[in-house]
């Protein structure tokens, strides 16, 4: 399928299919939450995200890539704060339209490169200053603070803002090189133990619909996380991660498709400041660092 490609153009590819896939999954996991309870939910599609994780072991270095103690903690502890984002995601998505969560879970890349800053110490020129600025003003235009009542599931969304954030970080850290496997394996791992602690070591099975509904959800988000993982390995964070963008279409088209939800136009023209600036913020760092296609 790939053949002839270079490592960006591979990629991008994955990349594309990583976000849609997170999308139908979001939508999916939405619409089981209605009926079924959320950490039954988040049990079975890390199951099953784990079972597609097995299947392509063999194509993506063997049991040789995954099982090394090398930078262990820190897969352990980035497993632990996807886990904690897995929760709080679908928690808020239970609760609000799929577009209002998106608009505040794509103010991120922001909040990332100010944790950056203090926590590497990085120097932060005056367009990648004015490019924060401009998703956050977003994020005021989307959501009006003062003006409108805001529900408590958008700060769980806010709070993924800071987890996944920090699971970004800690990836920059352990590096991209043959760690695809580890960066999709722990946070599975680690939602499986929390969720059967939390069940209290019994995983509930309902009907038929739930387990048809929660092996879908785990195939779309295992594949998300599987090439989303390698595709981070293939080119550099700031030539891929704009594309995530795309899943404020697919949030738009399965929000209205499945639910009904159309966003008013402050939704929409704050999500479109925040898209923006996030591609421009990208664009900055690859222009900073030289980058070109390979």
């Amino acid at each position: 399928m790939f053949s002839g490609w270079g490592n960006t153009e591979r990629a991008i590819a994955l990349s594309m299919v990583a976000y849609a896939a997170f999308s139908f999954s979001d939508a999916l996991r939405k619409l089981t939450a209605v009926d079924y309870p959320v950490p039954a939910i988040l049990f079975w599609q890390a199951v099953f995200g784990l079972i597609l994780l097995f299947a392509v072991m063999p194509y993506m270095g063997g049991p040789k890539a995954l099982f090394t103690t090398e930078n262990l903690k820190w897969h352990v502890l980035r497993g632990v704060l996807l886990a904690v984002n897995t929760s709080m995601s679908l928690y808020a998505l239970s609760m609000v339209p799929i577009m209002d969560a998106y608009t505040i879970f794509f103010l991120t890349p922001f909040i990332t490169t100010i944790l950056s800053v203090l926590i590497f110490r990085e120097r932060v020129g005056k367009y990648r200053i004015a490019a924060i600025l401009t998703g956050f003003m977003g994020g005021v235009i989307a959501f009006r603070p003062g003006f409108e009542s805001l529900h408590p599931a958008y700060g769980l969304a806010l709070a993924c803002c800071f987890t996944f954030g920090l699971s970004n970080i800690i990836a920059r850290k352990i590096g991209g090189a043959g760690n695809a496997l580890r960066f999709a394996f722990w946070p599975f791992v680690m939602v499986v133990i929390a969720m059967m602690i939390w069940m209290g070591g019994q995983p509930p099975v309902f009907d038929m619909r739930f387990m048809v509904l929660c092996f879908v959800i785990g195939l779309c988000y295992g594949l998300a996380v599987i090439c989303v993982a390698y595709g981070f390995t293939l080119a550099p964070t700031s030539v891929v991660a704009p594309y995530q963008y795309v899943q404020m279409l697919f949030g738009l088209i399965l929000g209205y498709a499945l639910f009904g939800h159309v966003p008013d136009a402050f939704k929409i023209a704050g999500g479109i400041v925040i898209a923006a600036s996030g591609v421009f913020l990208f664009w900055r760092e690859r222009k900073n660092k030289g980058i070109t296609p390979s």
